[in-house]
This record gives structure tokens, sequence and C-alpha cells, in this order.
């Protein structure tokens, strides 16, 4: 049985530089789509999509009227909080023998 949608290809996925998001956002203020950036970035447009999710914040503006204003640094900062999340934790052991743990000297280990 054959899938239509399978591939033997290897998927490379890589995350968005700073630069990508800088272009995002030039690319908004001009007005354009999600699907148009995404093509201009050769990008999927679920990506730019959680990109720009990731960067826009509630805003006001000099009439105190709430504006929402993607700032890319603040995407780059979202995403890298978001990632720290997944890191290789600790071993729990490890995390509980801690206050245990004190460093041997070369005194203690000749007696």
């Amino acid at each position: 049985m054959t899938h239509p949608h399978s591939s033997t290809e290897k998927r490379t996925f890589s995350h968005l530089s700073a630069e990508e998001r800088g272009e995002i956002n030039g690319y908004q203020k001009q007005r354009l789509g999600v699907r148009q950036i995404g093509e201009a970035q050769n990008r999927s447009p679920s990506m730019i999509s959680h990109a720009l999710k990731r960067g826009t914040v509630a805003h006001r503006d000099s009439s105190w009227k709430r504006i929402h204003v993607y700032f890319p640094d603040i995407g780059t900062r979202v995403y890298r909080k978001n990632r720290s999340h997944y890191r290789r934790k600790r071993s729990r052991l490890l995390e509980a023998a801690r206050p245990f743990h004190r460093p041997m000297r070369v005194s203690d280990a000749r007696k």
C-alpha cells in the first residue's frame, strides 16, 4: 500500500534567524499576508504565523487605543524562553544527592 504524501527524502528544518524576523517585520509593515511573506522567505505560512504570534504584543498608541505590534526581538526572546523548557534535564538522583555532595580534599583521600 502506498501513501500519496509519503516521501523517503530527508526533511530539513531550520529556525528563523534574527535577520529573517526583521524581514518579516518589514513585509508586515508593507501589509503583506502570511502566505505572501512565506513565499518571499521560502518558509511555510504556519511558521510565519507562529513567529508573528510570538513577537506580537499589545501596545497603546498616543491616543491610548490598544493596538497589536510585532517586534522581532521580542519574538526571538519568547522563542528562546520556550526552547529552554525542552533542554535535557539533570537526573533526579543527581539533584537529590546535591545537598550531600562535597568535594573530596587531598588530605581526606590519604586517611
